[in-house]
């Protein structure tokens, strides 16, 4: 379902540029917004649709739960669990390095969450954040 998604051409006033790839996204991918009829997946709530950067979705699916439901800071047990999924997106896209990706969506999800004045989740983003920031110069080293 993200593959299609993000391979949607739809213009959008909702537009968050950034030097990385972006694409159509739901913008709150979450279970709460997801619905099974026979079998299929549909998604509601799209008032937050619009052209994020690549990944934003997946992350946003990945890490918004663990913060609003578990309220868990594990970022690296969450990376671990879900690099499979993360690897064949991206690389779906012919993007092997996702990293920036998921510090570009770690930096605006900080920023939407400010907007909001959102205590609960700027936090945990603005954590994660820097949880890559050091992970992305430890590689670097």
């Amino acid at each position: 379902m993200l593959f299609t998604l993000s391979s949607q051409h739809v213009t959008s006033n909702r537009k968050y540029d950034s030097n990385l790839l972006s694409c159509f996204a739901h913008g709150d991918f979450c279970p709460w917004n997801m619905l099974i009829d026979e079998g299929m997946i549909e998604l509601f709530d799209w008032e937050l649709a619009g052209q994020y950067p690549l990944g934003y979705d997946l992350f946003t699916y990945i890490y918004q739960f663990e913060f609003l439901v578990k309220e868990k800071m594990r970022f690296d047990f969450l990376l671990n669990e879900n690099l499979d999924i993360i690897n064949r997106y991206f690389n779906y896209f012919e993007i092997f390095d996702w990293m920036p990706y998921l510090l570009e969506f770690s930096m605006l999800k900080y920023k939407l969450e400010y907007e909001k004045n959102n205590n609960v989740l700027m936090t945990p983003y603005l954590n994660l954040k820097n949880f890559i920031v050091h992970k992305m110069n430890k590689l670097q080293k």
